[in-house]
């Protein structure tokens, strides 16, 4: 987790985003989410799209697929 590893290291959150090629922003909330919730909250849960095919279809969707 190079994020982590950088925010341990001191490292400001403009020179995160250059390094990661990600919006200030996004280093903002991830130094948030990591110092409050740990390491493992920033661990990546895969792409969006496999989680959200898992699902299933809500109920009235179903109804309109029969």
């Amino acid at each position: 987790m190079r994020a982590v590893d950088l925010f341990d290291g001191g490292v400001e959150a403009l020179c995160i985003a250059r390094k990661l090629r990600v919006s200030e922003k996004s280093v903002y909330q991830w130094r948030r989410t990591w110092r409050t919730c740990g390491r493992e909250a920033l661990r990546s849960r895969g792409p969006l799209r496999l989680r959200l095919s898992a699902r299933p279809a809500p109920a009235d969707q179903a109804r309109d697929v029969a």
